[in-house]
């Protein structure tokens, strides 16, 4: 990870996006979704990750 990416805040909210290549729909198909979503579940149960939105 870079160092400009780096939290170092704790206590605060961080904005986050992303840009999927070439537009590609990665949510119609199971496995393209549980590539993005198992990871942000296995953060928020064992991490203390919270997701907003």
């Amino acid at each position: 990870m870079r160092t400009r990416y780096k939290v170092t805040d704790q206590g605060s909210p961080y904005f986050v996006t992303s840009t999927i290549v070439e537009w590609l729909p990665v949510f119609t198909r199971k496995p393209y979704f549980e590539t993005i979503i198992n990871p942000l579940q296995f953060y928020r149960q064992n991490k203390g990750l919270k997701v907003f939105a």
